[in-house]
């Protein structure tokens, strides 16, 4: 199952010539984005607005240091040496970031400012905010910039599943118990793995990948439609079957789960061209 835990995930491992530099940057650089469908040539609608997402530096880190093989925990930010940056996704009001898809993105140039060419991938596990206000995703190289660089510089397209809206789909009386079914509009799912510890009632539901990820939350009420303290405590998914986690505060074992479903999904592909120097608060 490839953890995609709510919330969850930070990417670690930021390297520097001769020291370990770990630099929150706020750097921004704006997009200049064009959002396609994943069918061409068909151009996807316009965006909520006329806004295009905008992609700016969240991070950088780089290490280089030598320590003892079987020494992982003196490795600079417990990682291997190399260079990190972290790309920050920032949707536009009336949009909603649903998921980052690293596989179908492209790298073009990952480099310094003295024109070193550090390769460089995309990270595997790129997070989505649970409020669909963006998210991040990683770059990241075995190799180190330069002796005198100044800045990173990276370029390409990060393709994106976004929205324009949600809609509330309401099921009263599921029963949480072991293998008990409910359907979400047509879709079947399952409760799995419940258990009471202490005022909280955990359970798992399980469900396809598909549908998991057009889910933006889940909220709990009793059989009154009083509201109930709960959250999502982890979520993830295995090919096509994904399950997520939940915790309510409630003795009740029959409630109403209400599903926030993204609405006007579409894939983007959004292009980006950053800089990042080393300086905090911002730059050029």
């Amino acid at each position: 199952m490839k953890p995609r835990p709510s919330n969850v995930s930070t990417r670690h491992s930021f390297r520097a010539l001769g020291i370990s530099a770990l630099i929150a940057c706020s750097l921004t650089v704006a997009l200049v984005a064009q959002g396609r469908q994943a069918a061409p040539p068909r151009p996807a609608p316009p965006a909520a607005g006329g806004a295009n997402p905008e992609i700016v530096v969240g991070g950088i880190q780089v290490a280089k240091v030598i320590v003892s093989a079987d020494d992982f925990s003196a490795k600079p930010f417990n990682s291997d040496n190399g260079t990190k940056l972290v790309l920050w996704i920032k949707m536009p009001a009336g949009q909603g970031l649903i998921e980052i898809d690293e596989d179908a993105s492209l790298l073009q140039v990952f480099g310094d400012d003295k024109a070193t060419d550090l390769g460089g991938k995309f990270g595997s596990f790129p997070e989505e905010f649970k409020d669909g206000t963006g998210g991040t995703i990683d770059i990241t190289s075995s190799a180190v910039p330069a002796a005198g660089a100044t800045a990173l510089i990276a370029e390409g397209t990060v393709t994106l599943s976004v929205a324009t809206g949600t809609r509330h789909v309401k099921v009263p009386n599921v029963s949480i118990a072991n293998d008990k079914k409910f359907t979400v509009g047509t879709t079947s799912m399952t409760i799995a793995e419940v258990e009471t510890d202490g005022e909280d009632l955990k359970f798992t539901v399980k469900l396809p990948r598909q549908t998991m990820v057009g889910i933006k939350g889940v909220t709990f009420a009793d059989a009154k439609g009083e509201a109930l303290d709960g959250h999502r405590t982890s979520s993830g998914y295995m090919n096509d079957a994904a399950e997520m986690g939940f915790s309510v505060k409630t003795s009740n074992k029959t409630l109403t789960l209400d599903f926030e479903m993204w609405q006007g999904q579409r894939t983007i592909k959004a292009p980006f061209k950053v800089r990042a120097g080393l300086g905090l608060g911002g730059g050029k």
